[in-house]
Parts: C-alpha cells; sequence; structure tokens
C-alpha cells in the first residue's frame, strides 16, 4: 500500500465471486448489461456490508 493513503475498505479489489451468484455467460457482456449486473451486485455488497458493520456495533 502507498503512504499516501489510509487504507481503506472498499477501495481493495472486489473478493472472488461467491459460488451464491450466477456467473454471466460471455454473450451478455455488452456495455448495459454489465452496468446492470454490477449495479446488481453493487447492491448486493453494500447490503451484505450494511448487515455486517450494523451486527458488529449492535452487538
Amino acid at each position: 500500500r502507498s503512504i499516501g493513503r489510509p487504507p481503506v475498505v472498499h477501495t481493495d479489489p472486489p473478493p472472488p465471486q461467491p459460488p451464491g451468484l450466477p456467473s454471466i455467460p460471455p454473450n451478455l457482456l455488452s456495455p448495459q448489461s454489465m452496468l446492470q449486473a454490477a449495479k446488481e451486485l453493487g447492491q448486493q455488497a453494500s447490503q451484505k456490508l450494511l448487515q455486517t458493520v450494523t451486527k458488529k456495533y449492535s452487538s
């Protein structure tokens, strides 16, 4: 890590895709569908992050 910035969790590369999520077939990799998939994955990830943080601080 560079010294210039503090370690921020969400700037790290995303973890490998968990088996529960469907992998996207190559023929769907148009810009629109990639954008849609990224949007959905982002929403799922932020919900999980929110749940984790909530659990951690509510206990």
